[in-house]
């Protein structure tokens, strides 16, 4: 490792190497409880990992996880309040998935309606997420998927917040931005999006079959 001395800080620095044929019992101890975790996801990262001031930094030179390639870099700082936040490139990404983290559930209807069950946060309480996505292709919990996507996640003190800056969706360009505040088990949801320059009617007409 390098020593690096940055604003009157001293740094570790070096390169580093890891792959796991199954990450999920490490996220479980830490504290996630993400719908989907357990059922097994490989992950392998290469980069630059730096240390000091209380805070980690990983420079992603090569990585995947669960088969898709990963790229960017994420930062973690740790005390009584941890924070993760980062820049990270993804061939794919569920924005279901990513309201999970908040609700602890897969926000989706079931054949009787929807559940019943009290919302919960899938990470420790102690935690907050920063992190901007880049996306090839984004689940909008829709048959058609949009692409392109550039998007905001959040989540700090209970609040999610996803903010969509921009994808392509039916033919447009897509905005939007979605904040939940969830306490004792129960959340308060404000949804706004845009659609410019889509075709509905292809779109709605998929729908319906």
């Amino acid at each position: 490792a390098d020593t690096v001395l940055r604003e009157g800080a001293v740094y570790l620095a070096g390169d580093v190497t890891a792959e796991s044929a199954d990450i999920d019992p490490a996220l479980l101890l830490a504290g996630l409880a993400v719908p989907g975790l357990g059922e097994g996801h490989p992950a392998s990262a290469r980069g630059r990992l730096e240390f000091g001031g209380g805070e980690l930094s990983l420079a992603l030179t090569q990585a995947a996880f669960d088969g898709e390639p990963v790229a960017g870099s994420i930062r973690a700082r740790f005390g009584e309040a941890a924070r993760l936040a980062g820049s990270l490139d993804l061939k794919s990404v569920s924005l279901p998935l990513l309201a999970a983290f908040g609700a602890g559930s897969v926000p989706a209807a079931q054949g009787s309606g929807w559940s019943d069950a009290a919302f919960a946060a899938a990470v420790p309480p102690d935690l907050a997420l920063d992190v901007k996505i880049n996306a090839e292709a984004l689940d909008l919990g829709l048959p058609s998927p949009a692409s392109n996507a550039t998007l905001q996640f959040g989540l700090a003190g209970g609040t999610l917040n996803l903010d969509l800056a921009a994808a392509d969706f039916a033919g447009g360009k897509l905005q939007g931005s979605a904040v939940a505040n969830i306490k004792d088990g129960e959340a308060e949801l404000v949804l706004r999006a845009a659609l410019q320059g889509g075709q509905l009617q292809a779109l709605v007409w998929e729908r319906s079959g």
